[in-house]
């Protein structure tokens, strides 16, 4: 039988199993909440609209205002903030 040499776990630095936290993760998060919005969302607000006794249509109607008003909401901001970092990032400096 062969001995088989490896490092301890004390040995083994932390930073070997660090994830990088930079623009692209904060961006996937970002995916993942507007796919959260967008798709189980509207059917758990629908399911429970009418569980609670909303009529079915008057249901598909507030649910389609609720997701648009969410997700208009998400881009207006996610727009604001990319103007703002663009502004920011700008070499030519603010403009007159």
């Amino acid at each position: 039988m062969q001995d088989v040499s490896s490092r301890s776990e004390t040995e083994r630095s932390s930073s070997d199993h660090a994830v990088p936290v930079g623009p692209r993760s904060r961006a996937m998060s970002r995916v993942d909440l507007a796919v959260m919005v967008a798709i189980p969302a509207p059917m758990a607000i629908l399911g429970l609209l009418v569980l609670v006794g909303v009529d079915v249509t008057a249901a598909v109607c507030i649910t389609f205002l609720l997701v648009f008003t969410v997700t208009t909401t998400m881009d207006v901001r996610f727009w604001l903030l990319e103007r703002r970092r663009r502004s920011t990032n700008d070499p030519s400096g603010p403009r007159k």
